[in-house]
């Protein structure tokens, strides 16, 4: 069966062969009590390390659930690009909107940024800031499940912009979403070769800058640790908005160079 058209759930164990799986703690829980899972229900298990198994709800006991392994499922095509969303942090739930729907649309890697014009609501290596962590962990690996794919992107800690750009520096283009840059297409299409499509796959970081904007300082190191300004519109985009839509394009557009 095409493990596509089953729900998916990440595991932090790995899967050994055919031998039974035992789910409990949270996992159990959102099983049982958010996907109301049922005896004789098949789903798709990922292990750690990426592996999918088609997996069927043998017994759903009250600390417990067991599934029998019937096979595994052959890995899904590669993304069409690596892209890292380095997305400034901002007022109420944006970032969480950020993650969902990034995660959903295939980005890879999400770096929270603080930048001179973040609204500070929690600080870096507070208890607080462990917290919201945890809570981010579990927006990405959600929405991992709900778009079943086959990995669930990689949340780094929050960092400052020379941290951020030390971080994504040298591992591909590296792009800085301003409202007066040319416009994204017209930037990553002339990288192409005359001939044809880049053999590869490409990996792109996204700048994206708070409610604010990123003040003319950020802009200048940006650009001058070898950042290009694009644009994701013609108009005013809310930062959330920004980081999806230029993700959305890239995507969309590596898809059909495939």
């Amino acid at each position: 069966m095409d493990p596509r058209h089953l729900r998916h759930v990440f595991l932090e164990t790995t899967i050994s062969g055919s031998a039974p799986v035992i789910v409990t703690g949270q996992t159990r829980h959102h099983l049982t009590n958010v996907l109301r899972l049922r005896v004789g229900e098949r789903i798709a298990l990922r292990d750690v390390e990426g592996a999918c198994f088609i997996a069927t709800a043998q017994s759903i006991e009250r600390q417990a659930i067991t599934f029998t392994i019937s096979g595994k499922a052959d890995p899904p095509p590669a993304p069409p690009c690596h892209i890292t969303v380095v997305q400034a942090l901002g007022k109420g739930e944006r970032f969480e909107q950020v993650l969902q729907h990034g995660t959903e649309i295939g980005v890879a890697r999400f770096i929270p940024l603080v930048t001179q014009r973040t609204v500070p609501s929690v600080a870096r290596g507070s208890a607080g800031m462990a917290h919201k962590m945890q809570r981010w962990q579990a927006v990405v690996r959600s929405a991992a499940e709900q778009s079943k794919r086959d990995n669930v992107p990689e949340l780094m800690e929050p960092s400052s912009l020379p941290e951020a750009l030390s971080v994504v520096g040298g591992a591909g283009d590296v792009l800085l979403l301003d409202a007066d840059g040319p416009p994204i297409l017209c930037v990553v299409s002339a990288d192409e070769a005359p001939a044809g499509p880049a053999t590869g796959r490409r990996s792109y970081a996204l700048f994206v800058g708070p409610e604010g904007g990123f003040s003319d300082d950020e802009k200048h190191m940006a650009l001058a640790a070898g950042a290009r300004a694009v644009s994701a519109s013609p108009y005013v985009l809310r930062t959330e908005t920004a980081a999806l839509t230029a993700a959305s394009v890239l995507i969309a557009r590596a898809m059909t160079m495939r």
